[in-house]
Order: structure tokens, then sequence, then C-alpha cells
């Protein structure tokens, strides 16, 4: 975005095509948009509120070594339910009905997932159904046991719409102004596509789209030193539990 602004200048043109090459991967590939530290993701295997769901070959089996080819995240109920915040200006419910549903349930009814990946060799060979299978399975058992009362029917998930970038540094600011927008330079947002595209489209669990979060503040970003932040807007889907086949997982792969 920052050489967009830059190349604009001079031939807005080159800048364009540049940019517009470079989109189909970002959008295919997905991604995290922030870097992933090992004691965070220690942080969720020790936690009751997470589940680490891993996903790797069946052959591993017996041979003493899991070499995850697949990762799936899942949340347990919590404080940070995201249902009331959709109400607030400037966000978007898409689905009304759904989203009376899901308030009417109330907030331990709905679990979330997140942070969902497969190594793209393994992208058609069952290892991401394998690795949601395992993860629901035993997020509802969890769930059972920590909400008696209660029983878990949605799950909620985000997905990332890049709309431009934050500047912080004092000569960036004095060039280009506090932040670089997409639609400055005729460009849509750079959305996580495949993941979008993934959860809507699969057959075990099925996502629909919920509403957009605008109020959400920067990603921060480090490039060469330099502090960034990205202006991100927030698809909301979620997974009707009733909706979700909880048929065995592919057996090429295994979950744990």
């Amino acid at each position: 975005m920052l050489n967009l602004a830059i190349g604009w200048r001079t031939n807005p043109l080159q800048a364009k095509l540049a940019f517009e090459a470079l989109r189909p991967e970002w959008e295919d590939r997905g991604g995290f948009l922030e870097a992933l530290m090992p004691d965070e993701v220690s942080r969720w295997i020790e936690s009751k509120e997470y589940v680490v769901a891993e996903a790797a070959p069946s052959s591993a089996n017996g041979h003493g070594r899991f070499e995850a080819v697949a990762q799936r995240i899942y949340r347990l109920p919590g404080s940070d339910w995201v249902i009331p915040v959709l109400e607030a200006p400037g966000n978007e419910i898409y689905d009304r009905r759904l989203y009376d549903e899901i308030a009417e349930a109330g907030p331990q009814a709905t679990a979330s997932f997140d942070y969902g990946g497969v190594l793209p060799a393994w992208g058609s060979r069952g290892a991401a159904g394998a690795v949601r299978h395992a993860g629901f399975t035993e997020l509802l058992r969890r769930g059972r046991h920590a909400f008696p009362r209660s029983e878990i029917r949605f799950l909620t998930g985000w997905i990332y719409s890049i709309q431009g970038l934050v500047l912080y540094d004092p000569a960036e600011k004095a060039e280009f102004g506090d932040r670089i927008r997409l639609e400055r330079f005729a460009q849509p947002p750079v959305i996580n596509r495949r993941s979008l595209e993934t959860n809507m489209g699969s057959r075990r669990m099925p996502a629909a789209l919920l509403g957009l979060r605008r109020d959400t503040p920067p990603v921060p970003v480090l490039l060469q030193d330099r502090r960034y932040g990205l202006d991100v807007h927030w698809y909301i889907l979620v997974v009707r539990v009733d909706d979700i086949d909880q048929s065995a997982a592919d057996q090429r792969c295994e979950g744990h």
C-alpha cells in the first residue's frame, strides 16, 4: 500500500497494475495479520478456554511422531461476545433474523473459531475437514462440562477486510497524511477471500455472513523497524451447530 501511494505520484497506471498483480496472492493465500509468538500458542494450549486442534497424515500413527498439516483454534463462550457490538453505530447486521436468534440464545450459546490453516499440499486431502471435526467434537465436550445449564448452538468467526494503512512516522504522515486509504486509489479492500470462501462453501460446517465490524483499532504491523497499523474491517461469520455434519472426519488424516 505504501508503494502504491509512492508510485501513484509518478505513474498511477503502473502503480495500480503492480498492486493488482499482487492482490490475488494476498487474497488466495490468506494468513494472519498479526505475528503469532510461541508463548501465545502455548497459552492457548494450556488454557481451558481454547481448543487447539491439529491434523496429521494417518500414516503418522504408531510411529511416535505427530507432524501437523492443519490446525484450527476454537474458543469456548466467554466475555468477547460479538453480538451486542454489532449494534454500535457504523457496524452492519446483514442477517437480522439470525442475529436475533443468537442474541436470544445468550452469550453462553456462542463459541468461536479462529486461526484455521492447512498446508497447501493437504488442502484437498481431508486435512481441513479432519481438524475441524476433531476441534469441534472437543469443543462440545468441554462446553457440556463448563456450561451444564446451557448448550453451544452457534460458532462465530472473523474474516479480515483491509481498508488501508495507518501511518505513524512523522515524515510519512507529512507526505501522505494519517493514513493511506485503498479507495483513494480506486482499489477495493484486500479480503481474506480464501478463508471466506472456504467457510461459506463448507459442506460439513457451512457458515453464514452475519455482519460487518468497522469499529476495531488498527492492527499493528512492523515493516523495516517502522510501526504501521492496518485499517481493518471484519466480516462476522456464523455456523449453526445444528447444520454441522458431525459424521466421522476423512480417514486420510487423523485429528487431535
